[in-house]
């Protein structure tokens, strides 16, 4: 309903609002004038027997839509409630339901869009960030029936739940990303879109006018976004997972990225627009098995990932990160040293040594994650120089994973502007480095590098600049801000370095035994050391 309803020529209306605004007076004691009114007092109101013929069952409903006629016509005032929009609509629809001055169908409509769209703002992302598209994924989907498994029991059923998301497409403001199922099941729902619409008339939710050109504008939004299957489907963990993101759908057409972060995300401008999720998560801290955890949250079967690919908070064990002698004070592992607590406050020291404990058990929880799913190929960077690799936690760890691989590279070997030596941990030995120097490492003349007269190498930029010239390019100005921040872009993994590595891991992945095949799992035995069991 577009106005108040004192804008209607309804004399049953204005009975019961009437009625209702007597018995509030009663309420409240003020028989003239504007009523402050309260919570108490409409619930008293719906708790009384007074005027019980005139307002009519059911008494809750009606109330309330006479309380919203009240305040919206600011005849009286709200005292101490506070209602959206959204919430007058409903209200006032459920009341001229059950009045009968509109199909109950009308307030199941408002309701059902209502509740969908809050729970798409809180659990699923939308398509090139706010004010995009709620592409809802099958697992999402899935989530959401079961979510909301009651309130569309009681609305229609699962019939129910496809006709909101048509009325939400036709709005250009959800949709689905594959066709859903029949009800019960009864395979593909081809006609989903043109079918809502016939079962919204005969529910009353719309009259044949109101539903003229709606199936073509649902239909439109629906194709827009449709994904039969994935090609590609990669979790990425860590600090450059939006700049694997880029690449990764770049290489790898209809490929889709989901990225994970414990503490937030790096913002880096437009390009992240094509990224399917994004998952807040606090892995320091987990105590269950982490990949299984952000499938659930990414609404994906753990089976279904052609690839995880991790990037381990590499600021606290980077080499760079030593005593700043201007200051005198560190982070990591340079937090305890004398310097620094002669001048830190010994709170900023406690920080700085709970950030550095969460970093190292964070690797431990991701490590540990990646030995219980064997059959899962995985990509695992960080500077070579970092301090991840000698952590003792992180070496016990891959004495136990013999088949598991190191490959260094530097980077300027795949056409970064740095040389930045990197070491990547993957479960697949099948990939050797090779980059446009044969062997993925720096050689001046065949990588981005040169050769100086003086026989050194040098490269057009360096990731810890010592002069404006050599600074990282952190891209065009979007909205005032550079679009990759320095993070994102230290951080960015090479497309050259893509398309060279993923495929030949991603292949591995391919012809691992999974589904119905014998798979070897990894568990442990009472001392805690891993073993393997063979099992259907």
């Amino acid at each position: 309903m577009a106005g108040p309803l004192s804008q209607m020529d309804n004399t049953e209306v204005v009975k019961r609002v009437s009625a209702v605004e007597a018995q509030l007076r009663r309420k409240t004691g003020k028989t003239k004038g504007k009523m402050g009114l309260k919570r108490e007092h409409v619930l008293a109101v719906i708790h009384s027997n007074a005027d019980a013929q005139t307002i009519g069952k059911p008494r809750g409903d009606i109330v309330w839509m006479a309380v919203m006629e009240l305040v919206a016509t600011r005849r009286h005032v709200n005292a101490d409630m506070f209602f959206k929009a959204e919430h007058t609509e409903l209200l006032r629809a459920r009341g001229l339901a059950a009045m009968g001055q509109r199909p109950e169908g009308t307030a199941h409509k408002v309701e059902l869009t209502q509740s969908v769209s809050e729970w798409l703002k809180e659990n699923e992302e939308q398509k090139g960030g706010s004010g995009g598209v709620y592409v809802i994924r099958p697992g999402k989907w899935k989530q959401m029936k079961d979510a909301k498994k009651k309130l569309i029991a009681r609305r229609g059923g699962v019939d129910a739940l496809v006709a909101t998301v048509t009325l939400l497409s036709a709005q250009g403001k959800a949709t689905m990303q594959q066709r859903p199922n029949k009800p019960a099941n009864k395979g593909k729902w081809d006609t989903w879109v043109e079918d809502s619409v016939k079962w919204m008339i005969q529910r009353e939710w719309l009259t044949a006018e109101e539903a003229v050109g709606l199936s073509a504008k649902a239909l439109s939004i629906a194709q827009q976004h449709e994904v039969s299957k994935y090609t590609t489907l990669v979790l990425n963990l860590g600090e450059g997972w939006r700049s694997v993101a880029r690449g990764v759908e770049e290489v790898f057409p209809g490929a889709r990225v989901v990225g994970a972060d414990r503490r937030g995300f790096t913002w880096v401008g437009a390009i992240v627009g094509r990224i399917t999720a994004e998952l807040k998560h606090d892995w320091s801290t987990a105590n269950t098995d982490l990949i299984t955890a952000l499938s659930k949250k990414a609404g994906v079967s753990v089976r279904a990932w052609s690839m995880i690919a991790l990037e381990p908070e590499c600021t606290l064990f980077s080499t760079a990160n030593a005593m700043n002698m201007h200051d005198g004070t560190a982070h990591g592992p340079w937090a305890l040293k004398p310097q620094n607590i002669a001048n830190a406050t010994p709170e900023r020291v406690q920080d700085e040594v709970r950030q550095y404990e969460e970093a190292i058990r964070g690797v431990v929880i991701q490590l540990e994650s990646l030995e219980r799913h064997p059959y899962l190929a995985f990509i695992v960077e960080n500077p070579a120089d970092s301090e991840l690799w000698s952590l003792p936690e992180v070496l016990k760890i891959l004495r136990r994973n013999r088949d598991w691989v190191i490959r260094e590279v530097d980077r300027c070997a795949y056409g970064r502007e740095e040389q930045k030596p990197t070491k990547f941990l993957t479960n697949r030995p099948e990939w050797e480095p090779k980059g446009r120097t044969g062997n993925g490492r720096c050689c001046a003349g065949k990588c981005t590098g040169r050769l100086t007269r003086s026989g050194k190498t040098e490269h057009p930029s360096q990731t810890l600049a010592n002069s404006k010239e050599k600074r990282v390019d952190c891209g065009k100005k979007v909205g005032g801000r550079r679009e990759w921040n320095m993070k994102a872009v230290v951080n960015a993994i090479e497309r050259e370095f893509i398309e060279e590595a993923y495929p030949i891991i991603m292949k591995s992945q391919e012809s691992s035994p999974v589904g119905g095949s014998k798979r070897t799992t990894t568990t442990r035995d009472a001392r805690g050391e891993r073993s393997r069991k063979r099992q259907r």
